[in-house]
């Protein structure tokens, strides 16, 4: 999984250090993991160029086929816990008692 994480890093440093160029005081808001994620999608779509311009960019470090893999594993891990940890949380805290 280090591979995985070295080569979202990686990207990430690279996409913000790229934006902020462009506007160097200003804030940047964007999600590097969402991007990488979304160019996984596309690359499987890609072919001849454009599929090495992009497995250039995004996955310098690990093969495509890896990073859609352990990605797609954080998803199911991430989406199960949304569903279990407000369950978590109510059958363990105190009731809510309504102001009068």
């Amino acid at each position: 999984m280090s591979a995985v994480s070295n080569s979202n890093t990686a990207f990430a440093l690279e996409l913000f250090r790229t934006l902020s160029q462009t506007n160097p005081a200003g804030n940047i808001f964007v999600s590097p993991l969402s991007t990488s994620s979304a160019l996984a999608m596309v690359y499987l779509g890609a072919k001849g160029d454009t599929a090495a311009q992009i497995a250039q960019v995004t996955f310098s470090t690990i093969s495509p086929a890896l990073f859609n893999n352990r990605a797609s594993q954080a998803l199911v891990i991430t989406t199960e816990l949304m569903f279990i940890l407000p369950r978590i949380v109510q059958r363990y805290s105190s009731p809510f008692v309504e102001e009068r």
